[in-house]
């Protein structure tokens, strides 16, 4: 699996509403499916009240930044190389 089938996982998810941010990050988690960097495949989530950052806990790891609003639906998908 490579970042753009990722990338597209999560593009997949623009649109929904969830009811919670743990839902969110659930979800974010299996769209890595088994995405690895550096034969790693651990994915990290960090979350504030605007987007939800998640990567592979490896260094120099990609991220994809995942925006949603006040209602939890998602709203863009960015990615860092």
């Amino acid at each position: 699996m490579t970042k753009k089938d990722v990338l597209n996982n999560l593009i997949g998810m623009v649109g929904k509403t969830y009811d919670t941010k743990g839902e969110i990050e659930i979800a974010i988690i299996e769209a890595f499916e088994d995405f690895e960097q550096n034969e790693e495949t651990e994915v990290f989530t960090s979350a504030n009240d605007e987007n939800i950052i998640a990567y592979i806990n490896t260094e120099d790891a990609t991220e994809f930044m995942i925006d949603f609003d006040e209602d939890l639906k998602i709203t863009q998908i960015e990615i860092y190389n």
